[in-house]
């Protein structure tokens, strides 16, 4: 185990971090879609990096509690006090760790690593926190009935025990549990959630392999498997002897390492690092300055700055939205990336051979951010090229550049220097135009699925 060591401590960020192999089997799950992950508490505010006691343990102290069981601790916690004292507690627990960076880093760590993972679309979870809806961009499934919409979202997260976002759905109590397991047994949901133990390669993770509730919650929805269920893996920290009896693969280490091991190995082949969109940031912000520079261009004088501010604004659209759907991780397949630059490419050179040079610039600076993600050559910031002019074979980096360029377009680019002029004619000279999000040219291509085998206009 590779130690931190913070003040002659060790690091309570990592120090569960444990070195493990990863098996093969699992990685290749991952990568055909048909990895599952099973979280609990345990990769949320339930540890020591959020908060120094347990939910648990907090509400056995305030109740008086004598019961060894989560449920059995709640139960006695509402009937001394009440529901509605005993739904405050949880939601100002949460409310308290959204509202420090370091404790809001710490319960949600696991599931920003998870979020750039696009061959995870199911997870299910026992919390009742909104992190995977957050932070990964999954959509909830809460009660039987949500199901029914199950097939139209690209990443599901199935809620068991409800969700602090409609507290009528809170499995928390003794008779919560009691009638959760009924629900599960009979309803739509919990016949989903059979389906992807019965089908899928799963990864339980947050969880005490020694807790009862775990246990028998593990048990009833497998009760009818036996030993054809497929192989399931717990990732613990903790010893492995109960983990093996209940017939599962132990990997001991955090949730969190056992996430970025997955990931390095994905990034073999497929998956785009999560540096790039570090990388991505820096050049939207010089983006955003030669922007400011393009715009100073008196657009009378110069009327091929027009295509300058065309391309910029598809740099600033396509960084905004890279960034924006960071959660979903369809930014970070690289196959998918490399068929969405080839079409916007191919776009571009459409939209030119029409005429059309103001859509043309535009999907170039898209497609020149999607490039960043998957070239290496292309994600320097230094080397980006922040200034786009018609009759120019260079990269323009620079503001110098960028006004010898502009001033030698009459003489190079003439056709577009001329349809510049004539888009700007009516336009006052302390005006800019910007460009419509319609982009034709894209459309004739066909939509393209979300998953990278075929994306959505303008995605």
């Amino acid at each position: 185990m590779t130690e931190h060591l913070h003040d002659g401590a060790k690091c309570k960020w990592c120090a569960l971090d444990y070195e493990f192999e990863m098996p093969a089997a699992v990685v290749e799950a991952c990568r055909r879609g048909d990895l599952v992950l099973f979280a609990g508490a345990g990769v949320s505010t339930e540890v020591p990096a959020v908060f120094p006691s347990s939910f648990y343990n907090d509400m056995k102290t305030r109740s008086e509690s004598t019961a060894d069981s989560f449920p059995g601790v709640m139960s006695d916690f509402e009937a001394k006090f009440s529901r509605t004292e005993l739904v405050k507690e949880l939601k100002a627990r949460f409310d308290m760790a959204d509202s420090f960076p370091s404790l809001r880093r710490a319960a949600r760590q696991f599931h920003e690593a998870v979020s750039t993972i696009p061959y995870i679309q199911d997870i299910i979870t026992t919390n009742w926190d909104t992190y995977f809806e957050e932070e990964c961009l999954a959509t909830p499934f809460v009660v039987g009935e949500d199901m029914a919409f199950a097939g139209i979202y690209s990443r599901r997260v199935f809620k068991i025990h409800g969700s602090i976002a409609n507290v009528s759905t809170l499995v928390v109590t003794e008779s919560d549990y009691a009638e959760s397991l009924s629900r599960l047994s009979q309803n739509a949901l919990g016949a989903r959630v059979r389906d992807l133990l019965a089908g899928k390669v799963v990864v339980f993770v947050g969880y005490s392999m020694t807790d009862w509730n775990f246990q028998r919650l593990y048990a009833t929805l497998r009760a009818d498997m036996g030993k054809f269920a497929p192989a399931a893996y717990v990732v613990s920290p903790d010893d492995g002897r109960t983990a093996e009896r209940n017939g599962l693969t132990h990997l001991r280490t955090s949730g969190v390492k056992f996430i970025r091991e997955l990931k390095y190995a994905l990034e073999d082949d497929c998956l785009i690092p999560d540096e790039r969109y570090d990388e991505l940031g820096a050049i939207e912000s010089r983006a955003l300055r030669a922007d400011e520079i393009a715009k100073e261009i008196p657009h009378r004088q110069y009327p091929s700055v027009l295509y300058c501010w065309m391309y910029l604004e598809g740099v600033t659209d396509a960084c905004f939205r890279i960034q924006f759907r960071r959660g979903s991780g369809e930014y970070s397949d690289a196959h998918r990336v490399q068929m969405l630059a080839r079409r916007y490419l191919l776009a571009a050179d459409q939209a030119e051979g029409r005429g059309r040079f103001q859509d043309a610039a535009y999907m170039q600076g898209y497609a020149n951010i999607l490039l960043t993600l998957i070239l290496d050559e292309a994600s320097d910031a230094d080397a980006f090229p922040y200034f786009f002019v018609y009759g120019s074979d260079d990269d323009l980096t620079h503001p110098d550049e960028f006004h010898t360029a502009i001033e030698q377009s009459r003489r190079r680019a003439p056709r577009q220097r001329a349809h510049a002029r004539r888009m700007l004619a009516d336009l006052p000279s302390d005006m800019i135009l910007t460009h419509d999000r319609t982009l034709p040219d894209l459309h004739d291509l066909g939509p393209v699925s979300p998953n990278g085998r075929n994306v959505a206009l303008h995605s």
